[in-house]
């Protein structure tokens, strides 16, 4: 947008049989990549590729070179299967640049997620045997543990503020534990489900349109990502720190000249005491007790008074 610095990461991920696996660089081990809670209360995924990208070819260019390395199978209903779950991360951070002078003191951060889910199987009608079928039950389980999630958030309405909200499995499988930033409902979030009409198929076609139906019931509360720039901050204490010293030394230096103002302070009040003595013994309306609003006494009592105050001012 207009007025604003945008950058764009990119990164092509799958699950398969419960593991990770970076379709950008196949080469790297699952066990090198790791699932993690962000400061900021999203995922982060430690030890994936990320790309920068600059144009939507770039993006999609990225997006066919991981379909390459994808799990895809035959089975007696699907030539070309889908083998595993896969998500496909458009990380987003902007911040103001109309001012290139004075460093941006936030950024605004998003992710755009899409994600491809294998279609459940039914092994009596995939035939599936040995790897196919063992494939098969990690998407199953996968699937099945979306779905407990899904019918978890939707029976608990408000459950954030309420004292003693139900438990939500989100680390039950690595694909729940990505949709838990958008499940929990800070995001904007559209499914699609696909179903068959086939009566084979009526089961599934079910369960899917439960889980549809469950997933409506979700409230979200979709909310701008402001985080603070740590450059910008810096740059801010430094000023705020040089500002502080300032007035330090300021203070400094009026310390130093109060005893000086104590002394002048002390030969005015003096002055005055000789003239409201000498108001009082002359008998005038205007004694020196008026003029220093004191309680009616000896001049000296007066006096006295009058040298207090002006040393507090």
């Amino acid at each position: 947008p207009e007025g604003r610095t945008c950058r764009f990461r990119v990164s092509y991920l799958e699950i398969y049989n419960e593991q990770i696996r970076d379709l950008l660089r196949p080469e790297t081990p699952s066990s090198k990549i790791q699932v993690l809670d962000d400061k900021e209360g999203g995922i982060i995924v430690k030890g994936l590729q990320e790309a920068v990208v600059e144009s939507p070819l770039e993006a999609l260019a990225l997006v066919a070179q991981g379909e390459e390395q994808r799990h895809v199978g035959a089975t007696e209903l699907n030539e070309v299967s889908s083998r595993s779950h896969t998500i496909f991360r458009l990380s987003i951070e902007s911040h103001a640049s109309e001012d290139k002078a004075v460093p941006p003191t936030s950024k605004r951060t998003s992710i755009l997620s899409l994600i491809d889910l294998a279609g459940s199987e039914n092994a009596k009608l995939t035939n599936a045997k040995g790897g196919r079928q063992r494939e098969g039950q990690f998407i199953n389980k996968s699937l099945l543990a979306l779905g407990h999630v899904i019918q978890k958030l939707s029976e608990a309405t408000g459950w954030r503020n309420i004292s003693g909200s139900p438990h939500i499995p989100f680390r039950d499988s690595k694909l729940t534990r990505f949709l838990q930033p958008a499940l929990e409902g800070n995001a904007l979030v559209a499914i699609v489900c696909s179903i068959s009409s086939a009566v084979s198929c009526l089961d599934e076609t079910h369960h899917t349109l439960k889980f549809a139906s469950r997933a409506k019931k979700i409230q979200v509360q979709a909310a701008v990502n402001e985080i603070p720039d740590e450059g910008a901050l810096l740059v801010k204490y430094q000023e705020e720190i040089v500002a502080l010293r300032a007035q330090l030394a300021r203070a400094s230096a009026l310390s130093a000249t109060s005893p000086r103002l104590r002394s002048l302070h002390r030969a005015a009040s003096l002055s005055r005491m000789e003239s409201g003595a000498s108001l009082t013994r002359a008998g005038t309306a205007s004694t020196w007790e008026d003029a220093a609003g004191s309680v009616s006494g000896s001049p000296q009592v007066s006096v006295h008074r009058v040298v207090s105050i002006i040393e507090k001012v």
